[in-house]
């Protein structure tokens, strides 16, 4: 007697709920957050709303590596001031370089 459910699989759990977060910010001090263009005072407000809405999502900053450092340590003070507590620095992972020739 009653239903025999097999729920479909995923590689994804289900906790997974907004929990992070993506600023990129070109050499020329542009942001996108989450892809989408925004201006400064903007992305605090929006970041903010964030915040509150999840204390526990982490900010990613994807930084041109010509970007002033300056304004790197700009956007994580924004956070820190939002009231989030983790914040990262998207890297790419280093290319081995190709041997010199003989």
């Amino acid at each position: 007697s009653g239903f025999g459910v097999v729920l479909p699989s995923s590689a994804i759990p289900n906790a997974s709920s907004f929990q992070e977060l993506v600023v990129t910010i070109t050499q020329d001090k542009l942001l996108f957050f989450n892809n989408q263009p925004i201006t400064w005072p903007k992305f605090s407000e929006e970041l903010s709303v964030a915040a509150r809405l999840n204390p526990r999502a982490e900010l990613i900053i994807k930084a041109d590596k010509l970007t002033p450092h300056g304004a790197v340590v700009e956007l994580m003070n924004i956070a820190l001031q939002a009231g989030l507590s983790v914040v990262n620095i998207a890297t790419r992972p280093e290319v081995a370089a190709p041997p010199a020739p003989k």
